[in-house]
């Protein structure tokens, strides 16, 4: 039977602590920032958005459409109906205004844009589309908007009315990604064949068009700056182009460069000087508006479901289908935190300053779905997650860590013990 002395029995219960809790303060300490809120919804999240200073946040499902207040930790108001199915959200920068893509199941599928006012949960106006469910995008003032009348057809509208300022058709190519700029100037869109289109807000037909360019594959996804200098396009050719306004005559990018994967999103930030890209080759690329060379790039250990970058450049912040949520430092690349939803996390947004996280998370389990909306305070760092989670970390590193390393250290201290008594002999 091996008998190990008192003294080695110290330091083997000095090594099992360690390796227990060592682990668990690097990895409280990497997600140290606690989650401010939880909402745990009947449905599917499809959307939500969240207002430029954190404070106003809009989450759509199935069947209901919510409004809360974060700062006040409460629900506003929500709205309720069987056959209410929200599918996109656009909120204004201050959260006065949004605009909602839904469809009606009952008794026949009807899609509508619903333009709110925050203070109720009533619609200002409706619009009537052909598609259930349309994409919406909405200018900073919540003056502007556009939307996805059906899949080849793009109307732009005022906050005034439900009546199309004008509308463009795509001769049946299918609309994949659009943006509205945020001063409502313009709008650039993508369609299935690979063509990207600059237009300008005008009620003159012969004034809207400015540019178009096609790349080599289905554009993914669209992005303009917020001076309205920069176009940024993603293809699945896994290529991102990125186009100059004020070279547009040239109707070609400035730069452009291919991933290992096809292009996810791409995101400005709000001085124009960087664009946040990424693929399915589960990375984040971070470039200067003035090179094609990424500055760093960050990869995950999955698919990277949703991305987005705060107003002031600082952090960026990407979701995963594993339910993490990664805050990078834009200077560097490297990461601040990470926080943790139950299940995938996705449709990411973030605040001005990166104060404030929201994302959707879902669980499924096989038998039972679970669904919740989060919200994330970088700005009151708390060294510590909740007590459950600490207490998961603690018996995932006890079977990680502790046991095999008892089991090494209690073998090497037999073999010593037996040497010196041997050589004592």
């Amino acid at each position: 039977m091996l008998k190990i002395h008192r003294s080695s029995k110290i330091i083997i219960s000095c090594a099992f602590v360690l390796s227990v809790f060592i682990p668990t303060f690097f990895n409280v300490i990497l997600a140290r920032s606690i989650r401010t809120w939880i909402y745990r919804t009947d449905n599917y999240i499809n959307d939500l958005d969240i207002s430029t200073n954190g404070r106003y946040l809009t989450v759509g499902t199935y069947d209901r459409l919510y409004l809360f207040d974060t700062f006040e930790n409460k629900l506003l108001w929500d709205k309720y109906l069987q056959a209410l199915h929200v599918g996109s959200l656009s909120m204004s920068s201050d959260g006065n205004f949004f605009v909602a893509g839904v469809s009606i199941n009952a008794p026949n599928g009807k899609g509508y844009v619903y333009y709110f006012d925050s203070n109720s949960s009533t619609p200002l106006w409706a619009y009537r589309t052909s598609i259930l469910r349309p994409p919406v995008s909405i200018s900073s003032d919540g003056e502007d908007l556009a939307a996805i009348y059906h899949l080849y057809t793009l109307v732009v509208l005022k906050n005034t009315n439900s009546t199309p300022v004008w509308n463009y058709t795509t001769d049946i190519k299918r609309i994949g990604a659009f943006k509205m700029s945020s001063d409502g100037s313009y709008v650039v869109f993508g369609i299935s064949s690979g063509k990207a289109y600059l237009m300008n807000n005008s009620n003159i037909p012969s004034k809207r068009s400015v540019w178009d360019y096609s790349t080599g594959s289905e554009v993914r996804s669209v992005a303009i700056s917020s001076n309205n200098e920069y176009i940024a396009v993603g293809s699945k050719d896994n290529a991102v182009y990125l186009f100059d306004k004020f070279k547009s005559a040239l109707k070609s990018p400035i730069w452009q460069y291919t991933t290992q994967g096809e292009i996810i999103s791409v995101e400005f930030s709000s001085d124009e000087k960087f664009l946040v890209v990424t693929s399915t080759d589960d990375r984040i690329y971070y470039f200067g508006t003035n090179s094609s060379i990424p500055l760093w790039t960050y990869r995950t250990n999955t698919d990277i479901l949703s991305t987005a970058i705060s107003d002031d450049g600082n952090y960026v912040t990407a979701a995963d289908l594993k339910g993490n949520v990664y805050l990078l430092s834009c200077d560097t690349g490297s990461l601040v935190s990470r926080y943790k939803t139950k299940g995938e996390s996705y449709a990411l947004r973030i605040s001005y300053e990166g104060n404030y996280i929201a994302c959707a998370g879902h669980y499924f389990d096989g038998e039972v779905s679970e669904f919740r909306s989060y919200l994330f305070d970088r700005s009151k760092l708390v060294y510590g997650k909740d007590f459950s989670s600490v207490f998961a970390t603690v018996l995932q590193n006890l079977v990680f860590f502790g046991f095999p390393t008892t089991i090494v250290i209690t073998y090497v201290i037999h073999k010593l013990e037996f040497f010196f008594k041997k050589k004592d002999r």
